[in-house]
């Protein structure tokens, strides 16, 4: 059974992978331009989501290169209609992929969905070409911070409690495997599968209320509210101790949780509130040439 808790089946999750894009894409496209993305380049896009970064990989390399892009529900990425695309339904953590095959594999906030983190890069590592580049992606939570020049009583609302809620559903989603510090540990884990020339930064993007980005964190939280009014199978847990437990048997503080997270999303239509994502690591490596 997948304990992934954001699947595409949610009726706006299509709006929020475009809110995601346009947050975060133009510091993707820098790291992959960096690496040399190129005309003729065989490329594969782990996690392709809405596939805005298929589109941009499919027009880097042109007629002559190759763009292969999986997920694990592609319903988004067949409606692309781009000719040369490929398209798989794939599971990183236990499907096969051809190995020596790509010039770059890019994945974007996946592993820190992922029970097989370490199946998952050990898998991209031998698709890689000799001298091919692996770009992974991944946040490291620190917290959201929210800022204007005169805030009104729900923006100071929002600024005081939005992030030790968030912080408490992070540790509720642990239960599904999700894994919230991820990012700082990409660069030795590229280092412990054997790739060379390792790098990587963090960018905390600011996102203003009213902008595209924005649809990003409204409808997060609004996916937070639903998955807190409704727990899915994945985030229920008996243990004592764990906050996914409380949650599940402390009911009316769940939907209490509920509530203020959806009077905090108009927040977000405010042009004059500005929000501090949670800081996005980017950590690329080369396999050595043959």
């Amino acid at each position: 059974m997948s304990t992934y808790l954001l699947d595409h089946a949610w009726a706006g999750e299509r709006e929020r992978l475009e809110g995601l894009s346009a947050v975060f894409d133009p510091g993707t496209f820098r790291v992959l331009e960096e690496v040399g993305v190129g005309a003729g380049w065989r490329c594969l896009e782990v996690g392709g989501g809405a596939g805005s970064v298929a589109r941009w990989l499919s027009d880097r390399v042109g007629p002559d290169g190759r763009v292969v892009v999986t997920d694990l529900d592609t319903g988004f990425l067949e409606s692309l209609g781009i000719a040369a695309l490929e398209v798989r339904r794939h599971d990183i953590v236990h499907d096969d992929i051809e190995e020596d095959a790509f010039d770059i594999i890019h994945t974007r906030l996946v592993l820190e969905h992922l029970g097989g983190r370490d199946q998952a890069l050990a898998r991209m590592v031998r698709s890689l070409a000799p001298g091919g580049w692996l770009v992974v992606e991944a946040v490291e939570w620190s917290t959201i911070a929210l800022a204007s020049p005169d805030p009104t009583p729900g923006t100071r609302r929002a600024r005081a409690l939005l992030p030790p809620i968030l912080r408490l559903l992070v540790s509720a989603f642990r239960t599904a495997g999700f894994n919230a510090h991820v990012g700082h540990h990409l660069p030795v884990e590229l280092c412990q599968v054997g790739l060379t020339d390792v790098a990587a930064e963090g960018r905390a993007v600011f996102i203003q209320g009213g902008s595209p980005g924005a649809s990003f964190a409204r409808l997060s939280l609004a996916r937070f509210e639903d998955l807190l009014a409704e727990p899915p199978e994945a985030l229920r847990d008996t243990a004592l101790w764990s906050m996914a437990g409380l949650l599940q048997r402390a009911a009316p503080l769940r939907r209490g949780l509920a509530r203020v997270v959806c009077s905090m999303s108009s927040v977000f239509d405010d042009p004059d509130v500005w929000v501090m994502a949670p800081v996005l690591v980017a950590a690329k490596g080369r396999r050595p040439p043959a």
